[in-house]
């Protein structure tokens, strides 16, 4: 993990990276909220571990979606004054992040992927694939932009 490399990672070539995670998470939180979860609750109306499921995974999109910015705000900071490292804050600022990220996504893997693929008929799939298609070349061309 790059926060193990601290102080030593190199910021400037690296710093891109972390920089720019918060608007790709928000690009990925909102094909999440606006197609997938849609299509989740559509299916399966008033199922109430499923709405509670749901309300937590938006929760921490807004929690890891603000920890992302403030990384990214930190990493702008030591860009623009080499000397002000903060090594240890921007450690622990990293790896809590990345570890929210993986607890996240292991929820998604083991518990909304397969009710995913339970629930969603091959249309409701064809619309995610267009959603995210459609969403990657969005991101790009942000990229392209900064």
């Amino acid at each position: 993990m790059m926060s193990d490399g601290l102080p030593a990672f190199d910021i400037a070539r690296n710093g891109a990276f972390v920089r720019d995670l918060a608007p790709h998470l928000r690009v990925h939180h909102c094909l999440e909220e606006g197609w997938l979860f849609p299509l989740l609750t559509g299916r399966l109306p008033g199922h109430g571990e499923t709405t509670v499921n749901l309300l937590r995974l938006k929760q921490e999109h807004m929690e890891d979606c603000d920890a992302a910015s403030d990384l990214g705000d930190h990493i702008r900071h030591v860009l623009e004054d080499a000397g002000d490292v903060q090594a240890e804050r921007l450690a622990y600022q990293t790896r809590a992040l990345f570890r929210s990220l993986r607890r996240h996504v292991a929820f998604e893997v083991e518990v909304i992927f397969p009710l995913a693929e339970r629930l969603l008929t091959a249309d409701d799939l064809l619309c995610l694939s267009h959603a995210y298609d459609r969403s990657e070349v969005a991101d790009a061309a942000y990229l392209l932009r900064h």
